[in-house]
Protein backbone atom coordinates (compact mmCIF):
# COMPACT_ATOMS: atom_id res chain seq x y z
CA UNK A 1 0.00 0.00 0.00
CA UNK A 2 1.79 2.95 -0.91
CA UNK A 3 -0.47 5.49 1.18
CA UNK A 4 -0.96 5.00 4.61
CA UNK A 5 -4.68 6.00 5.61
CA UNK A 6 -5.50 3.80 8.73
CA UNK A 7 -5.65 7.56 10.51
CA UNK A 8 -9.07 8.38 10.64
CA UNK A 9 -12.06 6.27 12.94
CA UNK A 10 -15.28 7.69 11.46
CA UNK A 11 -16.88 6.03 14.61
CA UNK A 12 -14.65 6.68 17.30
CA UNK A 13 -17.26 5.99 20.26
CA UNK A 14 -18.80 2.64 19.54
CA UNK A 15 -19.17 0.62 22.24
CA UNK A 16 -21.37 -2.58 22.77
CA UNK A 17 -22.74 -4.16 26.21
CA UNK A 18 -22.35 -7.21 27.40
CA UNK A 19 -25.50 -8.65 25.88
CA UNK A 20 -25.15 -7.20 22.43
CA UNK A 21 -21.64 -9.29 23.32
CA UNK A 22 -22.73 -12.33 23.90
CA UNK A 23 -25.36 -11.55 20.66
CA UNK A 24 -22.22 -11.06 18.16
CA UNK A 25 -20.47 -14.49 19.56
CA UNK A 26 -23.33 -16.43 18.90
CA UNK A 27 -23.76 -14.86 15.70
CA UNK A 28 -20.47 -15.79 14.52
CA UNK A 29 -20.44 -19.01 16.09
CA UNK A 30 -23.64 -19.59 13.84
CA UNK A 31 -22.22 -18.71 10.94
CA UNK A 32 -19.32 -21.13 11.56
CA UNK A 33 -21.21 -24.16 12.22
CA UNK A 34 -23.51 -23.29 9.24
CA UNK A 35 -20.14 -23.59 7.37
CA UNK A 36 -18.21 -26.56 8.84
CA UNK A 37 -21.34 -28.65 8.32
CA UNK A 38 -21.29 -27.68 4.80
CA UNK A 39 -17.64 -28.54 4.46
CA UNK A 40 -18.48 -31.84 6.03
CA UNK A 41 -20.85 -32.25 3.61
CA UNK A 42 -18.42 -31.35 0.51
CA UNK A 43 -15.66 -33.44 1.92
CA UNK A 44 -17.65 -36.63 3.25
CA UNK A 45 -20.82 -36.64 0.68
CA UNK A 46 -18.84 -34.63 -2.53
CA UNK A 47 -15.65 -36.09 -1.94
CA UNK A 48 -14.25 -32.51 -2.34
CA UNK A 49 -15.37 -32.29 -5.92
CA UNK A 50 -16.98 -29.53 -6.64
CA UNK A 51 -20.64 -29.56 -7.76
CA UNK A 52 -20.69 -26.09 -10.56
CA UNK A 53 -24.68 -26.66 -10.79
CA UNK A 54 -24.49 -25.16 -6.95
CA UNK A 55 -20.93 -23.42 -7.05
CA UNK A 56 -19.79 -20.75 -9.81
CA UNK A 57 -16.18 -20.22 -10.24
CA UNK A 58 -15.13 -16.98 -9.60
CA UNK A 59 -11.49 -16.45 -9.34
CA UNK A 60 -8.42 -18.69 -9.95
CA UNK A 61 -4.57 -18.48 -9.00
CA UNK A 62 -2.22 -21.03 -9.14
CA UNK A 63 -3.80 -24.31 -7.25
CA UNK A 64 -6.61 -22.05 -4.87
CA UNK A 65 -9.70 -21.40 -6.65
CA UNK A 66 -12.51 -19.48 -5.29
CA UNK A 67 -16.23 -20.58 -6.33
CA UNK A 68 -19.84 -18.28 -5.33
CA UNK A 69 -22.95 -19.75 -4.36
CA UNK A 70 -25.34 -20.02 -7.42
CA UNK A 71 -28.35 -17.88 -6.13
CA UNK A 72 -31.40 -20.71 -6.13
CA UNK A 73 -33.77 -17.90 -5.69
CA UNK A 74 -34.12 -14.83 -8.70
CA UNK A 75 -35.47 -12.61 -6.61
CA UNK A 76 -32.60 -12.79 -3.90
CA UNK A 77 -31.14 -9.96 -2.44
CA UNK A 78 -28.10 -9.89 -0.31
CA UNK A 79 -28.83 -6.85 1.99
CA UNK A 80 -32.23 -8.34 2.76
CA UNK A 81 -31.37 -11.39 4.71
CA UNK A 82 -29.39 -9.50 7.54
CA UNK A 83 -32.48 -9.35 9.78
CA UNK A 84 -35.67 -11.09 9.25
CA UNK A 85 -39.36 -10.55 10.84
CA UNK A 86 -38.24 -11.39 14.41
CA UNK A 87 -35.41 -9.22 14.05
CA UNK A 88 -32.70 -11.80 14.36
CA UNK A 89 -30.19 -12.27 11.90
CA UNK A 90 -30.80 -14.95 9.15
CA UNK A 91 -27.48 -15.90 8.68
CA UNK A 92 -28.47 -19.61 6.56
CA UNK A 93 -29.65 -16.97 3.67
CA UNK A 94 -26.32 -15.84 3.09
CA UNK A 95 -24.45 -16.14 -0.02
CA UNK A 96 -21.89 -18.54 0.52
CA UNK A 97 -18.06 -18.68 -0.78
CA UNK A 98 -16.08 -22.06 -1.48
CA UNK A 99 -12.42 -21.87 -1.76
CA UNK A 100 -10.21 -25.04 -2.74
CA UNK A 101 -6.84 -26.07 -3.04
CA UNK A 102 -4.03 -26.13 -1.65
CA UNK A 103 -0.20 -24.00 -1.15
CA UNK A 104 2.54 -23.92 0.76
CA UNK A 105 3.32 -22.64 4.13
CA UNK A 106 2.40 -22.58 7.96
CA UNK A 107 -0.50 -22.73 9.82
CA UNK A 108 0.45 -21.03 13.00
CA UNK A 109 2.22 -18.51 10.26
CA UNK A 110 -0.85 -17.98 8.82
CA UNK A 111 -2.80 -17.07 11.46
CA UNK A 112 -0.26 -14.92 12.62
CA UNK A 113 -0.69 -13.00 9.37
CA UNK A 114 -4.49 -13.00 9.61
CA UNK A 115 -4.96 -12.08 13.49
CA UNK A 116 -4.65 -8.51 13.47
CA UNK A 117 -6.86 -7.27 16.09
CA UNK A 118 -5.46 -3.64 16.61
CA UNK A 119 -4.82 -0.74 14.34
CA UNK A 120 -1.17 -0.97 13.76
CA UNK A 121 -1.37 -4.61 12.96
CA UNK A 122 -3.77 -3.88 10.72
CA UNK A 123 -1.76 -0.95 8.81
CA UNK A 124 1.28 -3.62 8.87
CA UNK A 125 -1.04 -6.68 7.09
CA UNK A 126 -2.35 -4.01 4.81
CA UNK A 127 1.43 -3.25 3.69
CA UNK A 128 1.82 -7.08 3.19
CA UNK A 129 -1.45 -8.13 1.93
CA UNK A 130 -3.14 -5.10 -0.06
CA UNK A 131 -6.21 -6.04 0.49
CA UNK A 132 -8.02 -2.62 1.71
CA UNK A 133 -7.49 1.21 1.10
CA UNK A 134 -8.26 2.23 4.79
CA UNK A 135 -9.68 0.64 7.99
CA UNK A 136 -10.25 1.44 11.64
CA UNK A 137 -10.82 -0.64 14.90
CA UNK A 138 -14.44 0.32 16.03
CA UNK A 139 -14.95 -2.12 18.82
CA UNK A 140 -12.90 -5.50 19.65
CA UNK A 141 -15.37 -8.09 21.03
CA UNK A 142 -12.93 -10.70 22.02
CA UNK A 143 -9.44 -9.96 22.50
CA UNK A 144 -5.96 -12.52 21.58
CA UNK A 145 -4.96 -14.02 25.15
CA UNK A 146 -1.81 -15.51 25.86
CA UNK A 147 -3.75 -18.79 26.25
CA UNK A 148 -5.39 -18.07 22.80
CA UNK A 149 -3.42 -16.04 20.75
CA UNK A 150 -4.83 -16.81 17.45
CA UNK A 151 -8.67 -16.25 18.70
CA UNK A 152 -10.51 -12.51 18.13
CA UNK A 153 -13.65 -11.29 17.08
CA UNK A 154 -13.45 -7.43 16.50
CA UNK A 155 -16.00 -5.24 14.66
CA UNK A 156 -14.16 -2.81 12.03
CA UNK A 157 -14.64 -0.57 9.29
CA UNK A 158 -12.82 -0.17 6.04
CA UNK A 159 -13.07 1.20 2.34
CA UNK A 160 -11.47 -1.17 -0.61
CA UNK A 161 -9.85 0.52 -3.36
CA UNK A 162 -11.76 0.40 -6.43
CA UNK A 163 -10.97 0.93 -10.07
CA UNK A 164 -11.81 4.68 -11.60
CA UNK A 165 -12.73 5.92 -7.65
CA UNK A 166 -10.75 9.10 -8.13
CA UNK A 167 -13.55 9.49 -10.85
CA UNK A 168 -17.07 10.42 -10.51
CA UNK A 169 -17.87 7.49 -11.98
CA UNK A 170 -17.61 5.17 -9.35
CA UNK A 171 -18.77 5.76 -5.57
CA UNK A 172 -16.63 5.12 -2.62
CA UNK A 173 -18.42 2.82 -0.61
CA UNK A 174 -17.57 1.54 2.95
CA UNK A 175 -18.21 -1.42 5.22
CA UNK A 176 -18.86 -1.82 8.86
CA UNK A 177 -18.13 -5.85 9.77
CA UNK A 178 -17.28 -8.57 12.05
CA UNK A 179 -13.99 -10.38 11.59
CA UNK A 180 -13.34 -13.41 13.69
CA UNK A 181 -9.86 -15.46 13.37
CA UNK A 182 -9.29 -18.59 15.71
CA UNK A 183 -9.58 -22.53 15.17
CA UNK A 184 -12.08 -25.64 14.87
CA UNK A 185 -11.55 -28.88 15.02
CA UNK A 186 -14.13 -31.50 13.41
CA UNK A 187 -15.28 -34.65 14.49
CA UNK A 188 -11.98 -36.34 12.19
CA UNK A 189 -9.28 -34.34 14.28
CA UNK A 190 -8.47 -31.93 10.90
CA UNK A 191 -8.36 -28.43 11.42
CA UNK A 192 -10.16 -25.99 9.39
CA UNK A 193 -9.72 -22.42 9.07
CA UNK A 194 -11.85 -19.38 8.95
CA UNK A 195 -9.84 -17.39 6.86
CA UNK A 196 -7.38 -19.03 4.26
CA UNK A 197 -4.67 -16.13 3.41
CA UNK A 198 -1.60 -14.10 4.78
CA UNK A 199 0.74 -16.98 5.05
CA UNK A 200 3.76 -14.58 3.25
CA UNK A 201 2.20 -11.58 6.08
CA UNK A 202 3.02 -14.13 9.04
CA UNK A 203 5.93 -14.88 7.85
CA UNK A 204 7.45 -11.27 7.20
CA UNK A 205 5.79 -10.24 10.61
CA UNK A 206 7.92 -13.07 12.23
CA UNK A 207 11.20 -12.16 10.56
CA UNK A 208 10.47 -8.29 12.11
CA UNK A 209 9.57 -10.42 15.72
CA UNK A 210 13.06 -12.17 15.25
CA UNK A 211 15.05 -8.71 14.13
CA UNK A 212 13.37 -7.42 17.32
CA UNK A 213 14.49 -9.81 19.54
CA UNK A 214 17.86 -10.04 18.14
CA UNK A 215 18.53 -6.27 18.33
CA UNK A 216 21.17 -6.34 21.34
CA UNK A 217 22.98 -9.52 19.52
CA UNK A 218 23.81 -7.70 16.35
CA UNK A 219 25.72 -4.96 18.33
CA UNK A 220 27.79 -7.25 20.14
CA UNK A 221 27.94 -9.35 17.13
CA UNK A 222 28.63 -6.34 14.44
CA UNK A 223 32.56 -5.88 14.98
CA UNK A 224 32.88 -9.83 13.97
CA UNK A 225 33.58 -9.45 10.38
CA UNK A 226 34.87 -11.90 7.74
CA UNK A 227 36.46 -11.32 3.98
CA UNK A 228 34.21 -14.49 3.09
CA UNK A 229 30.52 -15.30 2.67
CA UNK A 230 29.27 -17.53 5.42
CA UNK A 231 27.27 -19.70 2.86
CA UNK A 232 29.23 -19.76 -0.57
CA UNK A 233 32.58 -18.92 1.64
CA UNK A 234 33.69 -16.57 -1.46
CA UNK A 235 35.37 -13.76 -1.22
CA UNK A 236 33.94 -10.51 -0.52
CA UNK A 237 36.42 -7.97 -0.64
CA UNK A 238 37.76 -6.91 -3.78
CA UNK A 239 41.14 -7.87 -4.67
CA UNK A 240 42.10 -4.63 -5.77
CA UNK A 241 41.09 -2.20 -2.95
CA UNK A 242 40.58 -4.71 -0.41
CA UNK A 243 37.30 -3.03 0.09
CA UNK A 244 33.78 -4.99 0.29
CA UNK A 245 32.09 -5.70 -2.93
CA UNK A 246 29.55 -3.81 -3.95
CA UNK A 247 26.03 -5.97 -3.72
CA UNK A 248 27.87 -8.11 -0.65
CA UNK A 249 25.83 -7.35 2.97
CA UNK A 250 25.68 -8.98 6.33
CA UNK A 251 22.23 -11.16 7.73
CA UNK A 252 20.80 -9.17 10.01
CA UNK A 253 19.66 -11.93 11.91
CA UNK A 254 23.25 -13.54 12.72
CA UNK A 255 25.52 -11.12 10.99
CA UNK A 256 27.14 -13.40 8.99
CA UNK A 257 28.99 -11.91 5.77
CA UNK A 258 26.86 -12.67 2.63
CA UNK A 259 28.02 -12.14 -1.28
CA UNK A 260 25.24 -10.61 -3.81
CA UNK A 261 24.61 -13.97 -4.82
CA UNK A 262 23.60 -15.69 -1.52
CA UNK A 263 21.75 -12.88 0.29
CA UNK A 264 18.30 -13.14 0.40
CA UNK A 265 16.67 -9.65 0.47
CA UNK A 266 12.90 -8.92 1.97
CA UNK A 267 11.15 -5.94 2.63
CA UNK A 268 9.74 -5.83 5.73
CA UNK A 269 7.26 -3.42 7.44
CA UNK A 270 7.65 -1.62 10.43
CA UNK A 271 6.15 1.22 12.57
CA UNK A 272 8.15 4.61 13.59
CA UNK A 273 8.01 5.70 16.92
CA UNK A 274 5.92 8.44 15.88
CA UNK A 275 3.07 6.03 14.23
CA UNK A 276 4.43 6.40 10.63
CA UNK A 277 4.22 3.18 8.97
CA UNK A 278 7.59 2.17 6.61
CA UNK A 279 8.73 -0.46 4.48
CA UNK A 280 12.80 -1.40 4.57
CA UNK A 281 14.46 -3.77 2.63
CA UNK A 282 16.33 -6.16 4.43
CA UNK A 283 19.11 -8.83 3.92
CA UNK A 284 19.19 -12.47 5.35
CA UNK A 285 21.39 -15.86 4.66
CA UNK A 286 19.30 -19.07 3.27
CA UNK A 287 19.92 -20.57 7.00
CA UNK A 288 18.62 -17.83 8.80
CA UNK A 289 15.36 -17.63 6.51
CA UNK A 290 15.22 -21.61 7.07
CA UNK A 291 15.19 -21.08 10.67
CA UNK A 292 12.86 -18.64 10.10
CA UNK A 293 10.47 -20.72 7.94
CA UNK A 294 10.62 -23.53 10.51
CA UNK A 295 9.94 -21.93 13.83
CA UNK A 296 6.19 -21.57 15.00
CA UNK A 297 4.66 -18.03 14.84
CA UNK A 298 2.80 -19.37 18.13
CA UNK A 299 5.30 -17.27 20.32
CA UNK A 300 5.31 -14.38 18.31
CA UNK A 301 1.60 -14.34 18.29
CA UNK A 302 1.19 -14.58 22.41
CA UNK A 303 3.42 -11.63 22.72
CA UNK A 304 1.46 -9.53 20.22
CA UNK A 305 -1.68 -10.47 22.70
CA UNK A 306 -0.20 -9.66 25.91
CA UNK A 307 0.67 -5.88 24.18
CA UNK A 308 3.91 -6.23 22.67
CA UNK A 309 4.28 -4.91 18.46
CA UNK A 310 6.26 -7.60 16.91
CA UNK A 311 6.55 -5.19 13.57
CA UNK A 312 7.83 -1.95 15.62
CA UNK A 313 11.43 -1.57 15.64
CA UNK A 314 12.20 -1.12 19.79
CA UNK A 315 10.99 -2.78 22.48
CA UNK A 316 8.40 -1.34 24.96
CA UNK A 317 10.18 1.47 26.67
CA UNK A 318 9.81 2.15 29.58
CA UNK A 319 8.45 6.12 30.73
CA UNK A 320 11.62 7.14 32.78
CA UNK A 321 13.35 6.63 29.76
CA UNK A 322 14.23 9.83 28.19
CA UNK A 323 13.31 10.82 24.32
CA UNK A 324 16.79 11.29 23.36
CA UNK A 325 17.06 7.31 23.99
CA UNK A 326 14.07 6.45 22.53
CA UNK A 327 15.43 8.38 19.29
CA UNK A 328 19.34 6.66 20.46
CA UNK A 329 18.03 3.38 20.32
CA UNK A 330 15.57 3.66 17.26
CA UNK A 331 18.58 4.99 15.04
CA UNK A 332 20.58 2.27 16.20
CA UNK A 333 17.86 -0.28 15.32
CA UNK A 334 17.80 1.60 11.47
CA UNK A 335 21.13 1.25 10.81
CA UNK A 336 22.06 -2.50 11.64
CA UNK A 337 19.46 -3.54 9.14
CA UNK A 338 19.62 -0.57 6.70
CA UNK A 339 20.27 -1.95 3.24
CA UNK A 340 22.13 -0.17 0.34
CA UNK A 341 19.93 1.34 -2.06
CA UNK A 342 19.00 -1.02 -5.50
CA UNK A 343 16.65 -2.38 -7.65
CA UNK A 344 13.07 -3.88 -6.08
CA UNK A 345 13.67 -7.56 -6.35
CA UNK A 346 10.72 -10.51 -6.72
CA UNK A 347 10.45 -11.23 -2.53
CA UNK A 348 9.57 -15.27 -2.71
CA UNK A 349 7.81 -16.71 0.32
CA UNK A 350 9.78 -18.18 2.98
CA UNK A 351 7.90 -21.47 2.31
CA UNK A 352 9.17 -21.67 -1.02
CA UNK A 353 12.70 -21.89 0.27
CA UNK A 354 11.86 -25.40 2.26
CA UNK A 355 9.49 -27.92 2.34
CA UNK A 356 6.40 -27.81 4.08
CA UNK A 357 3.21 -29.10 4.62
CA UNK A 358 0.37 -27.84 1.94
CA UNK A 359 -2.70 -26.19 3.63
CA UNK A 360 -6.03 -27.54 2.52
CA UNK A 361 -8.07 -24.18 1.63
CA UNK A 362 -11.69 -24.96 2.05
CA UNK A 363 -13.77 -22.28 3.76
Amino acid sequence: MAKDRFSDNPYPDVQVSDDDRRVLIDLVSGFVDDNFQEFDEFVEIDQQIVDERRWKLAKSRDNQHVYAARSRDGNFQPWQTVGGNDGKPQGKALLSVLGVGTFRGDLDDLMFGAVNPTQDNMRVKASYVGDIDSAAILCPVVEPSDEAPFQSLIIKWMTIDLPLQSTSLVKRRDFVYIEATGFVYLANVETVLSIAKYVQCGEMKKLSWMLQQNHGALKRKSHMQSAHCSMCEKSILCPMSGKQLVGSSTCKLCYGPLCRSCKIKKRLTFIELDGKLDKRKVSFCATCITKATELSAELAAREQAMGYNVHKRLKSISSTTSSQTDISENSSFLEAIMEESDEDEDIPLLSDLSPSEAIPMVF
